[in-house]
């Protein structure tokens, strides 16, 4: 079905007739999506129109094709770490510098001193930046476990009740969620504890709005009670996926009765919290497919002014020293071997560029952000972020 086609059907609120149900193919995990997920870093899915069965035995359908619904804000893995941050740690001017300089070493015609002289430097400098990135890596991995062990109570087949982790959600399931609780996928909302069919939810993480918003559960829904939510045959048809917050088309299909129409006010958006009551809502959406993800910037290493700052002295140190160089280069009027000469002396004056602010700087966001955090005067600070902690001084 086109998204068009989608669009066309969800749109109706009602269709004449029964509706007779078909359980759709299960999605299928495809080779990209494997590695992706061993590498932490899923896609969302393909921008096609999804239907989704409730009420379906394991063996008839399974969620497994869509993303998991853990939160994954780290920027390396175990497999990714160290090439991606030794080529992170390379952006500086001083690290390039220094690599040029070590790598002339290895000749015999401009080694001018030990080896280890030129290596230890930009080893040790490169050593802290790597410490400094795992460190910060691992503090994100500790926030989005705590976040992914949060206990959600889901609804079984059965009826029974049962806990699971935030992490373990999966499209199709049916979740009851409580006042106060955050809302852990894009979900479709099918009974509340009004009696008209009615919440509140707070969407101040997902859009900056403090005001609560309304939400409707479905008409078809809203009437019964676990044991009949539990037992319900259903289709969710959902449009392509989009990262618009403010829109939504699908519809809702019961074996035998009319299809109802599903709207914006009828859903449930990942990181909002119920602000009322307790509501029992079907999961459409997990992981990088939510609404709060999509519209999430792509991850980048940030850097600070300073950064910048130390490029340009550095750029303006190294045209000093090649000055120097041609000057003492120029007094032996350029004769003989004088790109040799001109190389070795950039090496021997090249304590020009001090290498060691970079260690004073990294050094110095590593305390930064250790004070931040432990600044009594403003409780639950957390820097996130070591690269740019010194940005605060120039507010």
């Amino acid at each position: 079905m086109s998204a068009v086609d989608c669009s066309d059907s969800c749109s109706m609120s009602t269709v004449e007739g029964s509706v007779s149900l078909m359980v759709p193919p299960i999605k299928k995990l495809s080779k990209r999506a494997i590695i992706n997920r061993w590498l932490n870093r899923e896609e969302a899915c393909e921008n096609e129109p999804r239907t989704i069965p409730l009420g379906c035995a394991p063996f008839a359908w399974s969620a497994e094709g869509y993303p998991r619904n853990a939160v994954n804000n780290c920027r390396y893995s175990i497999v990714t770490f160290l090439p991606l941050s030794l080529f992170h740690q390379f952006r500086p001017f001083f690290n390039y510098f220094y690599l040029f300089l070590t790598a002339t070493q290895f000749f015999d015609v401009l080694k001018v001193g030990f080896l280890v002289t030129y290596v230890s430097p930009l080893a040790l400098v490169v050593l802290l930046s790597l410490i400094k990135d795992a460190v910060d890596d691992i503090k994100r991995y500790r926030r989005d476990k705590t976040i992914n062990q949060e206990k959600v109570e889901k609804l079984l087949p059965d009826g029974e009740v049962t806990v699971i982790s935030a992490a373990d959600i999966q499209v199709g399931d049916l979740l009851l969620l409580h006042h106060g609780q955050r809302i852990p996928a894009d979900c479709v909302l099918l009974r509340t504890s009004e009696a008209c069919g009615t919440c509140f939810v707070r969407t101040d993480q997902l859009d900056g709005e403090t005001d609560w918003k309304l939400r409707y559960a479905l008409k078809g829904t809203q009437p019964l009670d676990d044991a009949a939510l539990s037992r319900l045959r259903a289709n969710i048809r959902c449009e392509p996926l989009h990262k618009d917050i403010y829109r939504f088309v699908g519809a809702f299909d019961i074996s035998g009765k009319e299809s109802e129409a599903i709207s914006l006010q009828n859903t449930l958006w990942a990181h909002c919290v119920v602000a009322s009551g307790s509501l029992v809502a079907a999961v459409i959406h997990t992981g990088v497919d939510t609404r709060s993800v999509m519209n999430r910037s792509k991850q980048s290493t940030k850097v600070g002014l300073i950064e910048h700052e130390l490029n340009y002295l550095g750029i303006l140190c190294l045209s000093v020293l090649v000055l120097i160089s041609i000057l003492l280069v120029g007094q032996q009027h350029f004769e003989g071997s004088w790109a040799t000469m001109f190389f070795r002396f950039l090496i021997l004056l090249s304590s020009i560029i001090p290498i060691s602010m970079r260690v004073n700087v990294d050094l110095g966001r590593i305390w930064y952000a250790y004070a931040i955090g432990q600044d009594h005067n403003v409780p639950g600070m957390i820097a996130r972020n070591t690269n740019i902690p010194e940005e605060l001084g120039r507010l």
